[in-house]
C-alpha cells in the first residue's frame, strides 16, 4: 500500500513538471488604431501563470523611428497599474532624448512584490500622431537583446531575485481622419439601424 502511494506521487509530480515548466512572464505591447493628429494611451500588459510578483523594474520602450507616434507620457504607477498598489518611487528619464526610446524606472519602498496575477496592466503610454503620418508602426519592450538594442535594456526584480519575461511587440497603426460623406453615411446607418430595431419590438 505504501509503494502504490508513493508511486502515485511520483506520477503526480512527472505530470506537473510540464506546468511549471511552461510557467513564465510575459509582457505585451500594446497594439491600437489611433487617429492622425491625435493622441491616445495604450496598455503595457504583463501576464503570469504562476503568481510572480514584481519589486522594481526598469522599462525601456523602443519605437519604430524618427517620424513615427512620439511617446510623450509613461505612467508606471497610476491607478490601476501594477505598482500602484504600494507606495512607489519612480524615476523618469529619456535616454536618449529623442523620439525612438524613452527609459523609465519603478520601484516599490517596502520589500514587498506587486503580485501579477493572470493579468496586470505594467504601463500605460501616451501616444501623439501629431506630426506621423498614415501608416503602421511598431514599437517594442526591449530586453538589451532585441534588434535595435536599447541602452539600458528592460530589468525586472522580484525580491526573490531577477524576473526574466517574453516580450512581445506591438503595432500603432496610424488612421486617417474619417471624411466628412463618411460620417454622414455612418450616422444615416445608425438611425435606419435604429429605425429597424424599433419596428421589430413593436411588432413584437
Amino acid at each position: 500500500m505504501q509503494r502504490r502511494f508513493v508511486t502515485f506521487l511520483a506520477v503526480v509530480a512527472v505530470l506537473a513538471m510540464p506546468a511549471l515548466a511552461s510557467a513564465a512572464v510575459t509582457i505585451t505591447a500594446g497594439s491600437a488604431n489611433i487617429v492622425q493628429g491625435q493622441s491616445a494611451v495604450v496598455d503595457i500588459v504583463i501576464t503570469s501563470d504562476a503568481g510572480e510578483g514584481l519589486n522594481s523594474m526598469d522599462l525601456d520602450i523602443l519605437l519604430s523611428g524618427l517620424g513615427g507616434p512620439v511617446a510623450t507620457v509613461l505612467d508606471m504607477n497610476g491607478a490601476g497599474t501594477l505598482f500602484s498598489q504600494f507606495a512607489s518611487t519612480v524615476f523618469p528619464g529619456i535616454d536618449p532624448p529623442s523620439d525612438t526610446e524613452l527609459f523609465q524606472s519603478v520601484a516599490n519602498n517596502a520589500a514587498v512584490n506587486s503580485v501579477i496575477g493572470a493579468s496586470s496592466i505594467l504601463a500605460r503610454v501616451t501616444f501623439d500622431t501629431s506630426a506621423t503620418a498614415v501608416g503602421s508602426y511598431g514599437w517594442f519592450i526591449d530586453d538589451d537583446t532585441a534588434s535595435g538594442g536599447g541602452s539600458f535594456g528592460t530589468i525586472l526584480q522580484a525580491t526573490g531575485g531577477q524576473v526574466f519575461p517574453q516580450f512581445i511587440p506591438g503595432i500603432i497603426n496610424v488612421v486617417p481622419v474619417p471624411e466628412p460623406s463618411s460620417i454622414v453615411l455612418g450616422l444615416f446607418a445608425a438611425a435606419g439601424l435604429a429605425s429597424v430595431v424599433i419596428r421589430r419590438r413593436r411588432s413584437a
